[in-house]
């Protein structure tokens, strides 16, 4: 894995120094603060985290591309005070190159990357590929990155090649490798990847295997190369039946860990926790928008999100972008959740039953934005309902963030 990291970050760097021919430059940046009180004081105990990511392209002549993506996060700013060194955590969550050539029927992209590529449940590759505007949902926003929510995170790296026809449609094959932080193995991931934008339906499947491996002794006590016990299954799709500006349904769905193993009993087993469902009808008229949300998240990617605090639950969201001040257009909302901690999908299956004596949150919350300079001002207030007897203040909590492109 290090090796591999280390012959994409020469190539990178190599390619950069020999490409740099007047290329343009690109880039999304973003901001948060959420603010809250300590839930273990009695007393109004304000705490702030942030977050902040930029992700940047260089276009080199239209047929080359060099992208990177950072982000970071920190722990509470106001302990130590504003001006005093605060703890933190930085990741990069991309770099890649890729490089684009013409023929005459279709297009062909040949990409190395490090990190976090194009991950599946994102509508990132959509975009790039077919030049359409975000199909998300608001309810999944979060504040890591451009890549949003990821049905099968993972970080590693390698390379991929995608053929885009001349019709809207592309297929890909990606080749990389990863580290188990469970086993501590190395993992090697083959994926294929099909996607399209017609009229009224938008699609971005991927699948593949995953085959952890390790250089190792065999149980006959022979030296291997490669030894490799099981292999996983992950797949995963975004759908949007309609279009983002009339009714339609919106469908993310997909697993990551499908474990098959010939020694096991059971050949095909995979964690509850692995699985991500995400299923949103919505309704769309000339003043106002409905969504309603019903969602099985893994929480590692729930805790990434602005609006979801559970891994398991159903959202209403009434919003509407079509208010103004002055001649300055903005967007205002409210989500109504109904969430049950460390609960998933299959609990629901395996205990029908006694969901109605499940522990429950309720979250309200309403958020706002508008254009601000170059960029977009947002804002938000989660109240979790439940919480506000016992202690309101740390029931309450704000999330104030700016995005801009250059």
């Amino acid at each position: 894995m290090k090796k591999v990291s280390c012959i994409i970050l020469i190539s990178l760097a190599v390619s950069t120094l020999f490409a740099m021919e007047m290329p343009f430059f690109s880039g999304y940046a973003g901001i948060s603060g959420d603010i809250t009180s300590d839930s273990s004081s009695s007393t109004l105990d304000p705490q702030m985290t942030t977050q902040a990511f930029f992700a940047g392209q260089f276009d080199i002549n239209g047929n080359f591309f060099l992208r990177t993506e950072l982000s970071l996060k920190t722990e509470d700013i106001l302990n130590k005070g504003l001006f005093n060194y605060t703890t933190s955590q930085f990741r990069i969550n991309e770099l890649s190159m890729t490089y684009y050539a013409k023929s005459v029927a279709s297009s062909h992209f040949f990409s190395l990357f490090l990190g976090n590529y194009e991950s599946i449940g994102s509508d990132l590759f959509l975009q790039r590929q077919f030049g359409i505007k975000p199909i998300t949902s608001n309810l999944t926003e979060s504040w890591n990155g451009i890549s949003g929510s990821s049905v099968y995170p993972f970080y590693g790296a390698g390379g991929s090649y995608v053929l885009h026809f001349e019709q809207p449609f592309a297929l890909g094959i990606y080749a990389f490798a990863c580290n188990n932080e469970d086993t501590d193995e190395n993992v090697f991931n083959a994926d294929i990847r099909f996607a399209c934008a017609v009229r009224n339906f938008t699609l971005d499947f991927s699948a593949g295997f995953a085959f952890p491996h390790e250089q190792s002794i065999s149980e006959t006590g022979e030296n291997v190369v490669l030894l490799i016990r099981t292999e996983t299954l992950h797949a995963g799709m975004t759908m949007l039946i309609g279009n983002r500006y009339s009714t339609s349904l919106f469908v993310q769905a997909g697993f990551s860990n499908l474990d098959i193993n010939p020694e096991s009993s059971s050949k095909f087993k995979i964690a509850s926790d692995d699985m991500y469902l995400f299923l949103e009808p919505r309704i769309s008229t000339r003043k106002f928008d409905l969504n309603f949300s019903i969602f099985s998240i893994p929480q590692e990617s729930v805790d990434e999100m602005i609006y979801l605090h559970d891994p398991l639950g159903a959202n209403v969201c009434i919003f509407t972008d079509k208010l103004y001040i002055d001649n300055t257009t903005f967007t205002f909302g409210i989500h109504t959740t109904l969430s049950f901690p460390d609960k998933t999908f299959m609990d629901c299956v395996q205990d029908y039953a006694n969901i109605l004596t499940w522990d429950r949150n309720v979250y309200l919350t309403p958020f706002t934005s508008m254009p601000l300079f170059s960029g977009t001002l947002s804002g938000s207030v989660s109240v979790s309902c439940l919480d506000l007897t016992s202690n309101w203040m740390s029931a309450i909590k704000g999330c104030v963030g700016y995005k801009t492109q250059f």
